[in-house]
């Protein structure tokens, strides 16, 4: 059973981790900002791994440093 989960378990858990590794995420008090972070990392995330798609062998480091 956990063999099959890792299988086919797609690219939730990858992306959930690879967000925690350079998250953007800061404490605020507004309702809307920690949503706004949240969308932010993950269209981060998502652009990477399309990226990493295309064959190139780009860290993710070094993909936010040339994104910014």
């Amino acid at each position: 059973m956990i063999d099959n989960y890792n299988h086919f378990m797609g690219s939730v858990d990858i992306a959930n981790q690879l967000r925690e590794y350079y998250s953007i995420q800061l404490p605020v008090r507004k309702i809307w900002m920690p949503l706004f972070f949240w969308l932010l990392d993950t269209t981060i995330i998502n652009s990477y791994l399309i990226l990493k798609q295309s064959d190139k062998n780009i860290k993710q480091k070094d993909f936010r440093v040339k994104l910014v």
